[in-house]
């Protein structure tokens, strides 16, 4: 057999993908928030042989600490005084409980806020009666249950738990066109489920090497979704994300008999 004889043999590659938001081909849908993103790979997920195994893991990702805990999905607080309909929109930002009280204050809302830092519960007080409607989205941060009304008793209302101004704790990327990876109860098309816990200078660093088999995909573009724990997307406020991705196949491709030993070492 000489060197140039054609051998056909599984032959393995790894690559890696480095991805950054700032890249995003196609950033008319949500272009401030950089959380649905779309990016050209070349060519890079199609095999060259016959493919006997592709593998895809999100190696890192580096994600920005720039979402806030009161966003544009849960900001609107709706309230009922003298049978008249009033919504207030509260600014987003990242509140805790005696910033928000402060807001209110000055908004001059004619209705107070007080804070109780034993029970850490919220308490609203007008001089007549009034309600909480159940379109408020801003709900279960204040310490309601959303969804729910809420009627005042002596013109006060106090809220049912303790407040929560906590940011999202994980996040959940769905990496388009693969599906079925994983399921969670909100999406069936879950790539990984990060959780943020991790933070150092501004950013959350995760690591990871967990595999999913996958098959040849036809085009050259991906799209990553990035969703918080009640499948909204995020909103990063213009500050990119880096994910990098790992690729490993084997596949049958024939080479000469010298590849094939220096390939197996032999």
């Amino acid at each position: 057999m000489n060197n140039f004889e054609k051998v056909t043999f599984p032959f393995k590659t790894v690559q890696k993908i480095f991805l950054n938001s700032k890249d995003d081909i196609d950033n008319e849908f949500n272009d401030y928030k950089k959380s649905k993103c779309k990016f050209n790979l070349n060519g890079i997920l199609k095999s060259s042989g016959e493919k006997l195994f592709k593998t895809i893991c999100l190696k890192e990702a580096k994600i920005p600490n720039s979402f806030y805990c009161v966003n544009e999905n849960n900001n609107v607080l709706s309230m009922f005084i003298n049978n008249v309909q009033t919504n207030y929109i509260v600014p987003v930002a990242d509140y805790n409980a005696y910033s928000f009280v402060n807001y209110w204050t000055t908004s001059n809302n004619g209705i107070t806020l007080s804070y109780n830092y034993v029970n850490y519960k919220f308490t609203f007080t007008s001089t007549v009666s009034f309600s909480i409607s159940s379109s408020s989205t801003i709900l279960n941060v204040l310490g309601f249950v959303s969804n729910t009304n809420y009627n005042s008793s002596n013109n006060s209302i106090v809220s049912i738990y303790p407040v929560n101004f906590a940011k999202t704790q994980s996040l959940y990327i769905v990496l388009s066109p693969f599906d079925n990876l994983n399921i969670s109860s909100g999406n069936n098309n879950i790539f990984e489920k990060i959780f943020l816990n991790n933070l150092v200078n501004g950013y959350f660093f995760y690591k990871n090497d967990t595999k999913y088999e996958i098959d040849d995909i036809p085009g050259d573009n991906i799209q990553i979704d990035i969703f918080d724990e009640n499948m909204n997307y995020i909103n990063f406020n213009n500050v990119n994300f880096e994910i990098t991705l790992e690729i490993e196949q084997i596949e049958k491709v024939t080479k000469d008999l010298m590849t094939y030993q220096k390939f197996y070492g032999l």
